[in-house]
């Protein structure tokens, strides 16, 4: 029948969620607690690694769940052991240092393995990877939509739940070299026989028309959209050109993008502020 210390029991439950609870003489509580600390990392890291499972609604209230636990149990674990003494007529006996000692220990842990920084991170990881990212233009390919400089937006999901269409300004893994970024308008999808003729986009021997592609002039280049060359489109691939046609190293000289190197499609700039707006 022993004291229990509230500070205590917080500085044990942020080190080991439920331990607290069972230094407070809650063991069973403790316990599933215990489990429960398991089992949020290990659905948080499945989250992470594979956003495509099928349990999305799980996914989408795991981060508030897991946000909600990291602040209850320090919580529970404090009403615990004051209900502790409060229940066996127990006075509470420590010094103000004992005290201090004890709030600087939770600081230091909470500093060190704070879960909020954790989820923060986590979540941050989960956005870039799998929802939107921040990119920055680098070269003129794409000018004028794309300036060298802006900073924008690309949309990374959009492409789990629908096709490309033609007109998109796409990003991708470049095919020669994976670890290169490159951004494109696409021009021909799956299938379709692609040419480029008097400075315009002809697709199935029709002049398209879609979006911005007839304001600007495309210029020959070989091996893939020479003068009078037409050019047929692999299944599940995408032919690509820069708006700045003359500045542009896109599918007339290196071929195609397959779909798995898709990254995302670009909609919005956000940086500088008078360029600020929706991409088409």
């Amino acid at each position: 029948m022993k004291h229990k210390e509230p500070l205590l029991a917080v500085l044990l439950s942020v080190i080991l969620p439920g331990l607290g609870q069972i230094y407070a003489s809650k063991m069973g509580r403790g316990v599933v607690l215990m489990s429960i600390s398991t089992i949020i990392p290990t659905a948080l890291i499945a989250y992470i690694l594979h956003p495509d499972t099928r349990f999305h609604v799980f996914q989408f209230l795991l981060i508030p769940i897991a946000i909600g636990f990291a602040f209850m149990v320090p919580i529970d674990a404090y009403r615990s052991a004051k209900s502790w003494n409060m229940g066996h007529n127990l006075e509470r006996k420590i010094t103000t240092a004992k005290k201090t000692i004890m709030i600087l220990s939770i600081l230091f842990v909470l500093f060190i393995f704070n879960p909020m920084e954790i989820v923060a991170l986590a979540v941050t990881y989960h956005i870039r990877a799998n929802i939107a990212q921040p990119y920055k233009m680098a070269s003129d390919s794409m000018c004028p939509a794309l300036m060298k400089g802006d900073r924008f937006f690309v949309n990374k999901a959009i492409y789990r739940r629908l096709e490309p269409q033609r007109g998109d300004i796409v990003v991708f893994d470049y095919p020669v070299d994976p670890k290169r970024t490159f951004i494109e308008r696409l021009v021909g999808l799956p299938g379709e026989t692609v040419e480029l003729r008097d400075g315009r986009v002809v697709v199935n021997g029709v002049v398209k028309t879609e979006g911005s592609l007839s304001q600007f002039y495309y210029y020959n280049q070989a091996p893939y959209a020479d003068e009078g060359q037409f050019t047929t489109v692999p299944a599940d691939s995408y032919f690509v050109l820069g708006d700045n046609s003359g500045n542009s190293m896109d599918s007339r000289s290196w071929g195609f993008v397959p779909k798995k190197n898709l990254t995302g499609k670009a909609y919005k700039i956000y940086w500088p502020l008078d360029r600020s707006g929706p991409l088409e």
